[in-house]
């Protein structure tokens, strides 16, 4: 079957001494690898966006690069809030201090690892979440940041705890 090509087409008009049209310069260049490129990224951004996983990237200088919608929607906060800007200043640097730099040093140092537990948040209230750091590495394979999931599973935990309080008043 016949190869698709995707070109970019300039056309310029060749003019004489009299700034007559004699004719035309056409230059073409093939943008098929970048098209497919975009069209790529775009599979990948509609992939995460339909994610209901809160997902942040926070780069080596603990700076977050990027929050996605359902992070965004969780914390309450605008996109310009967070993106840019230090991980200790959104969430509070006792926080920082004490839980999330060792958590995302080892990830920095190329660790993957997760915890879960209860977090309060002002948009939507008390929630149970299993965060997960997983390191996020470049083209040389080098670990330029850290990719944060938080998955929530309130109602999960919330029926094994009423489960177990069940099973403490049969006993």
């Amino acid at each position: 079957p016949p190869r698709r090509l995707l070109a970019d087409v300039t056309y310029t008009p060749c003019r004489n001494h009299h700034s007559e049209i004699i004719g035309v310069v056409v230059v073409s260049h093939d943008i098929t690898r970048r098209k497919r490129g975009e069209e790529a990224l775009q599979t990948y951004e509609t992939i995460v966006s339909s994610s209901p996983d809160s997902i942040a990237l926070v780069g080596r200088d603990y700076v977050y690069k990027t929050a996605h919608d359902t992070y965004l929607r969780r914390t309450g906060m605008a996109r310009n809030r967070i993106v840019g800007r230090p991980v200790a200043e959104v969430m509070g640097q006792t926080v920082f201090d004490e839980d999330l730099k060792p958590r995302l040093d080892r990830c920095l140092a190329g660790e993957k690892g997760g915890y879960a537990a209860w977090f309060d948040f002002a948009s939507t209230g008390r929630r149970y979440l299993e965060v997960t750091y997983s390191p996020c590495r470049g083209t040389d394979s080098e670990v330029i940041g850290a990719v944060v999931v938080a998955r929530d599973v309130t109602e999960r935990k919330e029926a094994e705890e009423a489960t177990a309080r069940s099973g403490a008043v049969l006993n």
